[in-house]
Formats: structure tokens, sequence, C-alpha cells
């Protein structure tokens, strides 16, 4: 997000699309499996169901601080789910800007 937040600091009209897979939504995993964070590369071997709750808590928090950081400086934002329509995150922004502009 350091990107956006430069381009806003620099008066720069900026959007961001935050696109989220299925898994991330729905985390559908049930029985074993070996999970692995692509950044870190730290595995954890665990039962995808015992692990729901938590991970969509986490995961939860984690985007609604981003929200809010975006929300604090002006940074307008939607989701994108990839199994949704690829126009929707656009026609949400844009729907709003119109909204907006005029009340």
């Amino acid at each position: 997000m350091a990107l956006a937040e430069k381009l806003s600091a620099a008066g720069r009209e900026t959007l961001v699309v935050e696109m989220l897979t299925v898994a991330e939504r729905d985390f559908p995993f049930d029985g074993g499996y070996r999970f692995r964070d692509p950044e870190s590369g730290q595995e954890l071997l665990a039962d995808g169901a015992a692990l729901r709750a938590e991970f969509l808590a986490r995961f939860a928090e984690a985007r609604a601080a981003l929200h809010a950081r975006l929300d604090a400086i002006g940074i307008r934002h939607t989701v994108h789910y990839l199994d949704e329509p690829v126009d929707l995150p656009l026609r949400r922004l844009f729907a709003a800007q119109g909204a907006a502009e005029y009340q």
C-alpha cells in the first residue's frame, strides 16, 4: 500500500481494488493441509477446519486496519473477489463517486 499512499500524498487521484481469492473469503479447507506463508516461507501443518474461524477473524482484522488506513488518507477503495464479474469493482468505485458528486 505504500505506493498508493505515496501517490495520494503527491495529490494524485488514487483508487485501490483489493483483489481476493474465493479461498481467502471462504477458507474452504477441510482436513490436513500444509499452509505456507508466501512472504516468509513459514509452514504450518494443521487441520483446515480447525483453523477456519481464527484465520477469518485475523484476516478480517487485517483488512479492517487496511481500510481504516485508506479512509484516513482519503483513498477510495473496494474489494473484488475473483468469482465476481470483473467489472464489479469499477462499478462500485465509480457509482460511489457519482453519488458523492450529486449530494
